[in-house]
């Protein structure tokens, strides 16, 4: 195996991961400086708003709650990131050593035990990507509700501000 296509490979997983951090940090500004864009997309944003709030409210009245959709966001998050990392192995394995990735014989397994075609290889590495960015954007938000319930005082009144600001904006570009 060429040690460039080892490394290429791993530099391209490390990329995709902070090219998501940087679209988690970045996502909200953008979102917003849209929303004052266009007067549709300032109606969608203010509700959208007004939605998280009220999620995030439901939440701040109710811990337990707050618990119980934690555990279970995370748990499907940390699902979808093993189930990446299994497939990703699973793709490896049968690049490196193609004749070894089923350890038992039978039709299925000699089926299997040939080496991954480089297209088949493409998407599954594409479909290990896509499932492992899906587990850490549940992850994310769910950390990100959170941190709004713990600081929900300050976040309700950065996100009324929100409101009112994109109202303003709504209400001068209407005269």
């Amino acid at each position: 195996m060429d040690i460039n296509w080892v490394a290429t490979l791993l530099l391209s997983v490390i990329g995709s991961i902070v090219l998501s951090i940087v679209a988690n940090i970045f996502t909200d500004p953008i979102k917003n400086w849209l929303a004052r864009r266009s007067l549709v997309s300032k109606t969608q944003r203010i509700e959208t708003l007004k939605s998280e709030l009220e999620e995030v409210e439901q939440f701040y009245n109710n811990m337990s709650k707050l618990y119980l959709n934690s555990i279970r966001q995370m748990a499907i998050g940390f699902l979808l990131i093993g189930i990446s990392i299994f497939l990703f192995l699973f793709v490896m394995l049968g690049i490196i050593q193609p004749n070894n990735v089923i350890p038992f014989s039978g039709f299925l397994a000699d089926a299997l035990n040939k080496p991954i075609p480089g297209p088949l290889v493409l998407v599954g590495m594409l479909l290990c990507a896509s499932i492992f960015l899906n587990g850490v954007r549940l992850c994310a938000k769910q950390i990100r509700t959170i941190t709004r319930v713990l600081e929900f005082n300050e976040y309700k009144a950065k996100t009324e501000d929100r409101i009112i600001q994109l109202n303003t904006n709504a209400v001068n570009r209407k005269s």
